[in-house]
């Protein structure tokens, strides 16, 4: 379906190109506390002196710092609602254009609005960690050469190649966009009373085995598979063995919010409601009664 490959590129490219700018701001961050730091190159700034880089910190890490980029990335919920309504309605055929999701896009949003446009946060998550590279390096033996090394490793890149601003922000934009489309999907069942689902979308070398196991239709969870779907009223099973076997689990996750937070943070497959024919529930009639432990 052209649509849920659409929508992947959109959230994909999405985070990628709010990564991006992130990566610049952590480069301005980076010459900034160098820039301070050398001019006590023969010497290390008393305790009133970093009063000043408390200042630039604030300066250069804050809300606004932030606007531009999120502003930016919130108009891709747009696009993904739009997309998700075309998909999940061509599956049920219902025009879902019209349907009021304000609610659900507020609530998906305000985690990344709160954690980068308000300033406890930003300063909790962000200027928090430097001050303290910054004040360990005024106060200790540790040599200008180490600590550049170690906010080096710290704002630009750790192992992983993203720096700590990217990393933050990663987490945020992931899992509001996600949860958003969770929430679509979940408000369509609920609305339409649906009792089925499809979950589709390419598996990389990440993908998690409970992912694996149910796009491919494998294992024990993809021995619940029906006819490429999967029952509503096999939620609760999943979830339970979810909960029980598999790694990177929400801790909230529960029947009522699967499609919210899915088969683990950052899952990134497109669930999509949809409706069991006969020939779907007399086959999970017949499996009930040929393996009832799948019950």
């Amino acid at each position: 379906m052209k649509e849920v490959k659409q929508k992947e590129r959109i959230i994909h490219n999405s985070i990628e190109e709010l990564k991006d700018k992130v990566g610049n701001i952590q480069k301005t961050i980076f010459q900034t506390i160098m820039d301070f730091l050398m001019n006590f190159a023969e010497g290390k700034p008393t305790q009133k002196q970093l009063l000043s880089i408390n200042k630039a910190l604030k300066k250069v890490i804050s809300k606004d710092t932030f606007r531009s980029p999120v502003i930016n990335y919130l108009k891709n919920f747009d696009k993904v609602e739009e997309l998700q309504k075309k998909i999940v309605g061509k599956e049920i055929g219902e025009d879902l254009m019209m349907m009021n999701l304000i609610a659900e896009k507020k609530l998906a949003t305000e985690e990344i609005i709160n954690g980068l446009l308000n300033d406890k946060m930003v300063d909790a998550n962000l200027r928090s960690p430097l001050r303290k590279i910054i004040y360990r390096y005024s106060t200790t033996n540790i040599s200008m050469r180490q600590a550049k090394k170690e906010l080096e490793d710290f704002i630009l890149s750790n192992k992983s190649g993203a720096g700590f601003a990217e990393r933050y922000v990663h987490i945020l934009a992931t899992e509001s966009l996600s949860r958003f489309d969770g929430m679509i999907n979940q408000r369509i069942m609920n609305d339409y009373g649906l009792d089925g689902f499809r979950i589709v979308g390419s598996l990389i070398k990440t993908s998690q085995p409970q992912c694996i196991q149910m796009v491919t239709g494998k294992g024990e969870l993809g021995a619940l598979k029906i006819n490429g779907k999967y029952a509503s009223s096999d939620i609760p099973v999943i979830v339970a063995k979810l909960k029980e076997h598999y790694p990177g689990v929400n801790k909230y996750i529960s029947p009522s919010n699967y499609f919210i937070y899915r088969n683990h943070w950052g899952c990134r497959h497109t669930f999509i409601p949809t409706m069991l024919l006969k020939q779907d529930i007399s086959e999970l009639k017949n499996r009930a009664l040929i393996n009832p432990r799948l019950h």
